[in-house]
C-alpha cells in the first residue's frame, strides 16, 4: 500500500467516527436546544482533521 491509500483510509475512518458522535451531539442539543456547542464541535472536527493531516505528513515523509 502507498502513503496515499493509508492517507486515505485513517481519514475515512475519522470521518465516519467523527460523523457518529456528532450525529449523536447535535441530537441531544436539538433536544436542548444549545447552538453555540454546534459551532464549538465543529471547529473541533476542523482542528483534528489538520492534527491527522499534520501526523501523516511527519509519519509517511
Amino acid at each position: 500500500m502507498d502513503r496515499r491509500s493509508i492517507k486515505g483510509i485513517i481519514f475515512l475512518i475519522y470521518f465516519i467516527f467523527s460523523t457518529i458522535g456528532l450525529q449523536m451531539i447535535i441530537y441531544e442539543n436539538i433536544l436542548r436546544k444549545n447552538i453555540s456547542s454546534y459551532i464549538l464541535l465543529f471547529l473541533i472536527f476542523v482542528l483534528g482533521l489538520f492534527i491527522i493531516d499534520w501526523v501523516m505528513k511527519k509519519i509517511l515523509k
